[in-house]
């Protein structure tokens, strides 16, 4: 399935930016499925109850526009969404690269949940 593109916009005067879309851990029943820019940025998430949901469920099909609100924020001029099934791809790696150089640490919702659980933590 890793052929999904899904180009969004006019890719024929310059090169549109790629969303990456890719299964980022969980287990049966609970599959985590993150889009990620080629520049580093997480900019959606999902939960899916198996991995051959997630072309769907991120956008990435001509049929569902699931996520493409946020995708349209970041890129309005246009943007290629593209499924990923391993994420160990090395576009996903340098985009992931390009992550933790600028300092993050995990998804945006990550974090979140993580400083909701510190903040739990520490209440009397």
């Amino acid at each position: 399935m890793s052929a999904v593109r899904r180009v969004v916009g006019d890719d024929t005067e310059r090169r549109l930016p790629e969303i990456y879309c890719f299964v980022n851990g969980g287990s049966p029943g609970w599959y985590s499925v993150d889009a990620l820019t080629e520049d580093g940025e997480f900019i959606a998430g999902h939960i899916c109850s198996h991995p051959s949901f997630g072309p769907h469920d991120m956008g990435c099909l001509y049929d569902c526009d699931w996520k493409h609100d946020g995708y349209k924020e970041r890129y309005p001029a246009g943007y290629v969404v593209v499924w990923v099934d391993d994420a160990d791809d090395e576009r996903i790696m340098a985009a992931h690269a390009k992550h933790v150089a600028a300092g993050k640490d995990g998804t945006p919702w990550q974090r979140e949940r993580a400083a909701k659980q510190e903040e739990k933590a520490g209440e009397p």
